[in-house]
C-alpha cells in the first residue's frame, strides 16, 4: 500500500497482511492510497497498484473509520 499526503509526499507500506492496518500518520492529511493485490498495476510508481481517490468531506477532526469515520484521531482524508 502506498499512501499520498496533502503535501504530496508518497509512504509505501510493503508485507501488509490481512485486510486492516492501524499505521501512525498522525494528523497528516491523506489524498489518496495505491492498494497492491494480485497483479494490478497502476503505472505510477513501483509496487503502486490501483489508486483510490478519497471522496470524503473533512471537518479536520480525523476519524478512524469507526463510529461512520468520526470514532477516533486518524489521519483525515481529502480529495
Amino acid at each position: 500500500m502506498v499512501i499520498e499526503f496533502g503535501d504530496g509526499e508518497h509512504r509505501k507500506y510493503d508485507d501488509l497482511d490481512g485486510h486492516c492496518a492501524t499505521l501512525g500518520v498522525g494528523e497528516r492529511e491523506i489524498a489518496g492510497v495505491w492498494v497492491k493485490a494480485g497483479n494490478n498495476k497502476s503505472g505510477d510508481g513501483p509496487g503502486y497498484g490501483e489508486r483510490f481517490h478519497s471522496d470524503a468531506e473533512c471537518d479536520g477532526t480525523g476519524g478512524t473509520g469507526g463510529d461512520d469515520g468520526t470514532g477516533g484521531t486518524g489521519a483525515t482524508v481529502v480529495h
